[in-house]
């Protein structure tokens, strides 16, 4: 095969490979770090595991009836928040990570057939205001 032959067949494949690594290993690489770091801030916060692990024990080793009476719901409610907080970050680098996958999609699709790129977004959104997200 000539050189110039090769360059013009592969060096177009050779652009979308790096294209493609870069956008879907790389992009959502830097979006699970990013949501590594975030838990870990929030752990800073809440400490969901460690309150778990001592939900029986007393607040500031107050062993009285009063101690475990303010504790337990104290600490329970605490790792309820700190869970559902949690959740809802997961939720949203879930959808930033789906977003993210579908970007590329969407522009191809968008450059072939615009209307129904600009469907499929208005059915998304709705339903994503109809469920509140």
């Amino acid at each position: 095969m000539s050189p110039l032959l090769y360059s013009l067949l592969l060096t177009p494949l050779r652009h979308l490979f790096q294209f493609l690594v870069h956008w879907y290993w790389n992009g959502v690489k830097t979006i699970f770090h990013f949501f590594i770091l975030t838990l870990e801030s929030l752990d800073l916060v809440f400490a969901v595991r460690v309150t778990a692990l001592n939900l029986a024990s007393p607040l500031y080793q107050d062993y009285s009836l009063v101690g475990y009476a303010i504790s337990i719901p104290t600490r329970l409610f605490l790792v309820i928040v700190g869970s559902l907080i949690y959740l809802v970050i997961f939720l949203f680098f879930l959808a930033l990570i789906i977003i993210w996958y579908l970007i590329p999609i969407l522009a191809i699709l968008g450059s072939i057939n615009p209307k129904a790129v600009n469907d499929l977004i208005s059915v998304v959104l709705s339903y994503g205001l109809l469920f509140g997200i």
